[in-house]
């Protein structure tokens, strides 16, 4: 929701998902709450192209396609080959499509433009899978659940205001 929110107040109107086939959960609850955000903000879903970041005739399809603004990835990896695959199509960054990762991987910051990215709170999530593993030891009966940690948004050049 955050990413969706962020590229609206920068003028996207055309959000798409870039989602590779046998993507985990994780992935598809980010673009869930990408495509929720979207739908409140503006009445219409996303668009998914589903593709590797480096099918470069399959992205050129989706971009003919859909006409996006700005593609959100599942991740700063998917994001920054996408970025090279943008490239080869003369698709500038954020001039022509604005583009947003997940992770706030260091090569995110380095990429040219830097990639505006959603950072994971590691250390907690790591905390509180040590925590959750120690409680399972304790109580094998335990139900399932699920955990939600708090993220942050980088917000860098790939999302330049076009307002």
């Amino acid at each position: 929701r955050k990413v969706a929110s962020h590229l609206i107040s920068v003028g996207a109107k055309r959000i798409c998902c870039l989602l590779c086939k046998l993507s985990a959960d994780s992935v598809h609850t980010r673009f869930a709450g990408v495509d929720a955000e979207v739908y409140r903000a503006s009445g219409q879903h996303i668009n998914v192209i589903e593709a590797k970041p480096n099918e470069i005739d399959v992205i050129q399809e989706g971009l003919a396609k859909y006409n996006p603004d700005a593609i959100v990835c599942s991740n700063d990896v998917a994001a920054l080959s996408l970025s090279k695959t943008l490239a080869k199509l003369n698709v500038s960054i954020p001039e022509d499509i604005m583009l947003v990762g997940f992770d706030d991987v260091v090569e995110a910051g380095r990429m040219n433009p830097p990639l505006t990215s959603i950072r994971q709170p590691c250390f907690e999530l790591a905390t509180m899978a040590f925590r959750t593993l120690l409680e399972r030891i304790d109580n094998p009966d335990l139900p399932p659940r699920q955990i939600l940690l708090d993220t942050s948004l980088v917000v860098r050049e790939s999302t330049s205001k076009r307002c």
